[in-house]
């Protein structure tokens, strides 16, 4: 199974990083970004290296990106934290997921036309918002 390179991409003035699953050859194929939940630490890394093979053994190019801090304000409480969150899902994170699969869409190895948004926990709040703005299909988890 191919290792996960890293990559880098804009959004807006900044450079985010994230890693990318390529099937053997020069394709194109189909590709999903995969749009990580909130969790603290390795666990959303982890979740995507155990993903990101599964979908290269099915022929995907699978994506996933370290999106902005998901740090919610701690003061105020569990509403403040919530409130910060959905305004983050609808503007930098949404602006992040959709550098993400613009940037995907266009790699030569990549069918253009063939790319889906997937996500879990937040992440997949995202994938929906983000077909709002986007022509793709979204699964969430």
């Amino acid at each position: 199974m191919p290792a996960a390179e890293p990559v880098s991409f804009p959004s807006g003035t900044l450079t985010l990083q994230g890693v990318l699953y390529k099937p053997e050859g020069p394709g194109p194929f189909p590709a999903v970004v995969y749009n990580h939940g909130s969790a603290p630490g390795r666990l959303s890394r982890d979740a995507f290296e155990a993903l990101g093979p599964v979908f290269v053994s099915r022929g995907w190019v699978a994506q996933s990106s370290a999106i902005r801090s998901k740090a919610a304000q701690k003061q105020g409480g569990i509403r403040a934290g919530a409130a910060t969150m959905v305004r983050l899902l609808q503007t930098d994170h949404l602006h992040d997921q959709l550098a993400a699969l613009a940037w995907l869409r266009r790699q030569a190895f990549v069918r253009a036309d063939r790319v889906a948004v997937a996500g879990n926990a937040f992440g997949s709040l995202e994938a929906v918002l983000g077909a709002e703005r986007a022509p793709y299909c979204a699964a969430i988890d």
